[in-house]
């Protein structure tokens, strides 16, 4: 898998000639197909802290993850963990991505218009 380059939290750096840094991809993964607390506390450690060192709990600098609300994301070491390095959880409802997706409701009239402009290509083929 390739590396995603960008800047997240970091500030411009001359260490990379002005490019954006490079960062691992996250792979996560649970034998009973459901992350636990565990998983949960290993990805703000391992992933968001890194990519978020400078959050701080101010206007401009908070990092909001926000998930469904299954196993280990409702336990109080998973969220005090996630505090210590400024990162909020925002519950959503369990198994209802659905419903809570705002990028699914964002592109919701997105897809209503392409599809629209799709039929109308395909009766003028």
């Amino acid at each position: 898998m390739k590396h995603v380059q960008g800047e997240f939290g970091y500030p411009p750096s001359s260490t990379y000639g002005g490019r954006p840094r490079a960062f691992s991809p996250a792979i996560a993964f649970a034998k009973d197909d459901s992350i636990d607390t565990n998983s949960m506390i290993y990805f703000v450690e391992a992933h968001l802290r890194v990519l978020y060192p400078d959050a701080e709990d101010k206007c401009g600098k908070r990092l909001l993850l926000k998930a469904d609300l299954g196993p280990g994301r409702w336990s109080t070491l998973f969220r005090v963990i996630s505090r210590s390095y400024r990162i909020y959880f925002f519950p959503g409802l369990p198994n209802g991505t659905e419903l809570g997706q705002e990028m699914d409701q964002l592109f919701s009239l997105v897809k209503t218009i392409m599809e629209t402009n799709r039929e109308e290509l395909w009766k003028a083929q």
